[in-house]
């Protein structure tokens, strides 16, 4: 691994465990906020606390860990699509301000709540509960929408995981 990128990100060498396949095993929190950075430059394995990428010129998720213990945001990028991200994160999954136009590739399980509004996308919300169950997956909170919606209590379709028919109207795709 090479030292002076681990230093310039600011990874504490004693943090890194070695995988089996070379990626990288963090237990800790991993920041990579505000760092210019157009990809994300080492492979993770898994990171055993919250991975952060906001504020990058990143397009691509690539090279993100597959497993994250806390949060994993990557708002404020150039993320294209949800391709590459972590199978399993604990925490909330938030991509907002992004170039987001599809849900394909969203992570099998996501322990808390999921963060995808003011993206260029038109998403068809009740997809994401075919693509996750398809994984056998599962959502622990819920999921916060579009531009349009002010009020936070109006934005929430999943509530504990489970589809709120309350709200199925925000689901429609307008012409």
């Amino acid at each position: 691994m090479d030292e002076e990128l681990i230093n310039k990100l600011g990874l504490d060498f004693n943090k890194i465990i070695y995988a089996d396949n070379g990626d990288i095993n963090y237990d800790g929190d991993i920041d990579l906020r505000s760092l210019g950075l157009d990809e994300i430059p080492i492979q993770f394995d898994k990171v055993f606390g919250n991975f952060y990428l906001s504020g990058n010129k990143i397009k691509s998720l690539k090279n993100s860990p597959k497993f994250v213990g806390g949060d994993f945001r990557f708002g404020f990028n150039l993320i294209e699509d949800l391709n590459y991200s972590p199978c399993i994160i604990s925490g909330n999954f938030y991509g907002a301000y992004n170039n987001i136009s599809s849900l394909h590739g969203i992570p099998r399980i996501i322990g808390r709540n999921i963060y995808l509004h003011k993206n260029s996308g038109n998403f068809e919300w009740s997809v994401v509960d075919t693509l996750i169950k398809q994984k056998n997956g599962r959502i622990g909170g819920q999921i916060y929408t579009e531009d349009q919606m002010e009020n936070r209590e109006e934005t929430m379709i999943y509530i504990n995981g489970k589809f709120n028919k309350k709200f199925s109207h925000l689901l429609k795709k307008e012409d």
